[in-house]
């Protein structure tokens, strides 16, 4: 089954700043974007979003530039609580306000202020991202490579790092590569400039910006947020079992519940049957109505999908504050933000759609007779099979027991593409309560607190805010 979280937000992280209500702003201030897809599995953007702001009106976004302290992307001006940024290269304007608590509201989440302290909180700080080519409409084979990047400080001037990069290929599963890198030596922190020293003799530069008094515990480096583990050395609980590819899939044998049937089936169309059996069978088939509670990053996310009546509906709410909803009704579709609607463009609402032809909801024997068989890849734990519906393509991962641990989709503007864990029976359906999913840029966990099945609801949830 596939979220339908798409085109919202965020990671806000609230706090107090120094800014009060001047004219000018003096520092960086970041946050995190988190834009979830269309659907559940569908994947999500992620945009790390960081400025310079100096007292002189001009600002940079390319704190990863050697240049930063003096490179210039744009000007600003502050008015009131109105802030209004425009880029040089290419002319275009963006609009924020502060907020009570002297951060920047970018109109879904937040940007906070970071001070260039001298000094970096011992502990594990952690990166991940994804790019991607081809697919989509590109008539190419899509191609994703996923870095992870952790830097540990002791507080005491050493340092090490550990760099992870893979390479995935939709539609040759099986296919991919995989390099790592590593260093220690000493670092020194000075007005917002970190200097590494590795043991063998290299030395690098880095800009690097932290609130220590903000839980969790945020870095800006080089632009790019990293988070610090809650112990050094352990995972935090809200970004545990961000892997991806064949590792990923191969790992989810060990959170398998359900059926432990295995065959020697080899039909694309029989095996999906089978997961369409292991899921729900007939309860599946029958299904008019799911609806889902989850967390992501401090956000929490409600979601709606009639099936019957082709609609689909997602709230996002930071703070138990409604933040944004995103809706489809058949062909067309709204979004709420900041007490505005507007009109969802055709593609979102393509993507959205996609809810219904793709992952577990895919797997309705409804939803198979309308797909066409493209290919079968065997991998590690399982075969990818590749189907088309409408000119899309749909991949469905199947483990060994015909579990559905793993998807991919092109149905949006960028490949799609998820990895399940912690698969469990709710209301005779198994379903997965994590998922990692990548889309574009960044790969994210969601965690899914309950799922309703077949609720009857006023038909107000269905209204406008």
């Amino acid at each position: 089954m596939r979220t339908i979280v798409n085109h919202i937000l965020l990671l806000a992280l609230l706090t107090s700043s120094a800014c009060g209500q001047t004219k000018t702003l003096n520092g960086v201030y970041a946050g995190l974007e988190v834009v979830p897809s269309a659907v559940m599995g569908g994947g999500m953007d992620r945009y790390d979003n960081a400025f310079l702001f100096r007292p002189n009106g001009t600002f940079t976004d390319k704190l990863e530039e050697t240049d930063w302290k003096t490179r210039v992307d744009g000007s600003y001006t502050v008015s009131g609580k109105n802030i209004t940024l425009k880029f040089t290269k290419s002319g275009r304007t963006h609009q924020y306000k502060l907020d009570s608590d002297g951060n920047i509201d970018a109109g879904g989440y937040s940007l906070v202020y970071q001070p260039s302290d001298s000094s970096i909180p011992a502990g594990v700080y952690e990166f991940s991202k994804m790019s991607s080519s081809g697919g989509g409409s590109s008539g190419t084979v899509y191609v994703g490579v996923g870095t992870d990047n952790t830097l540990r400080f002791d507080g005491k001037g050493h340092f090490s790092n550990n760099k992870a990069r893979a390479t995935a290929v939709i539609g040759n599963v099986g296919g991919g590569s995989s390099r790592k890198s590593s260093g220690e030596g000493t670092y020194t922190i000075n007005k917002g400039l970190l200097t590494l020293k590795f043991d063998n003799g290299k030395t690098e530069t880095h800009s690097f910006f932290c609130r220590p008094a903000y839980k969790p515990i945020m870095a800006v480096i080089d632009g790019g947020i990293f988070f610090m583990k809650n112990k050094e050395g352990q995972e935090d609980k809200s970004t545990a079992g961000n892997k991806t590819g064949n590792a990923a899939i191969a790992e989810s044998k060990s959170n398998r519940t359900g059926t432990t049937e295995t065959t020697s089936v080899t039909d694309p169309k029989e095996m999906l049957l089978k997961a369409n059996a292991v899921h729900g069978g007939t309860i599946l088939d029958d299904l008019k109505f799911i609806g889902f509670t989850a967390t992501m990053q401090g956000l929490k996310i409600n979601s709606y999908v009639d099936i019957a009546g082709q609609r689909l509906r997602l709230e996002v709410r930071q703070n138990e504050k409604l933040v944004q909803v995103e809706q489809v009704e058949g062909q067309k579709g709204w979004m709420w933000q900041q007490d505005k609607i507007s009109q969802l463009p055709a593609n979102r609402v393509s993507e959205m759609r996609a809810a219904f032809s793709s992952g577990i909801l895919g797997l309705r024997k409804e939803q198979l007779r309308r797909l066409s068989i493209k290919n079968i890849k065997a991998f590690k734990a399982g075969n990818a099979i590749t189907t088309v519906k409408d000119g899309k393509q749909f991949v469905f991962m199947l483990n060994e027991e015909f579990q559905l641990v793993g998807e991919a989709n092109n149905a949006g503007k960028s490949v799609s593409s998820s990895v399940y864990k912690d698969l469990r029976t709710s209301n005779g359906l198994l379903l997965p309560f994590q998922e990692t999913a990548s889309s574009g840029v960044q790969k994210n966990v969601i965690r899914y607190d309950k799922y309703e099945v077949n609720i009857t609801y006023p038909e107000t949830i269905w209204d406008k805010p």
